[in-house]
């Protein structure tokens, strides 16, 4: 006979359950105002295809321009 899991919440979990309730407060925050509607999908879209290739490009570039002009 197999045991029960047992049923507990880890951090991981928690974190990730947070993570998805801020994702659709801002999307629902951001619907009325956003063309064609807002869901977590794009704002998931619009965070990690969009936002975080840019700031990586552009920190990678301040830390190339200042190892290089010193």
């Amino acid at each position: 006979m197999r045991k029960k899991q047992q049923e507990t919440t880890t951090l991981t979990q928690l974190v990730f359950c947070l993570c998805v309730t801020l994702l659709e407060l801002t999307a629902a925050a951001l619907n009325p105002v956003w063309p064609g509607g807002m869901d977590y999908v794009k704002i998931n879209v619009l965070l990690f295809c969009i936002l975080l290739p840019v700031v990586l490009v552009g920190s990678l570039a301040l830390n190339a321009y200042l190892l290089w002009t010193r």
